[in-house]
């Protein structure tokens, strides 16, 4: 599935020397989506009437009038949860090895095109702010890391039990 294991080396992931944009544009494009995404809805809500006009027909497939504003501001949101997702998603196709990213665009796109823009806008808020919590490893200037990525741990004992020589056998 192209995923590999590497051990944790102190010191690896050392921010020094990289820009502000490496170091903090991940967190800086998640909270624009999301806070463009409540923004659209809010102003979305205001400018319809109430929640029920502004939800229209959401969920139901039939797309809905969106006004031309919150359209840009629900794009602006998508553009940026898709700010990172997108690359992956394109090498992804152009691999044709289909993956979550590719997934999740596909979704966003389908949505868009039912005219759907506030389920697009939270589909990529919602798988951006997943995949920078699950990668999310804060490097601050007192040397100390945080890595919430916990599966590995959790699954490292499941390996264990399965393939415990190494060998492609064992029992559960």
């Amino acid at each position: 599935a192209g995923l590999r294991a590497e051990p944790w080396q102190e010191g690896r992931h050392d921010a020094r020397g990289e820009t502000l944009w490496e170091r903090h544009g991940r967190v800086v494009m998640t909270a624009a989506s999301g806070g463009l995404l409540a923004t659209g809805f809010l102003l979305h809500v205001a400018l319809a009437g109430g929640l029920r006009e502004a939800l229209g027909t959401e969920g139901l497939g039939a797309g809905h009038d969106v006004p031309l504003a919150m359209q840009l501001v629900y794009g602006a949101g998508i553009l940026a949860g898709v700010w990172f997702v997108a690359p992956k998603a394109w090498f992804s196709a152009k691999r044709r090895q289909p993956d979550m990213n590719l997934l999740m665009s596909m979704a966003v796109m389908g949505a868009i095109g039912l005219g759907e823009w506030f389920e697009a806008a939270t589909v990529s808020f919602l798988f951006d702010g997943v995949t920078f919590a699950y990668n999310f490893e804060d490097t601050s200037a007192a040397g100390w890391a945080v890595n919430v990525g916990g599966s590995d741990n959790a699954t490292s004992g499941i390996w264990t039990r399965v393939n415990p020589n190494g060998t492609g056998g064992g029992n559960v």
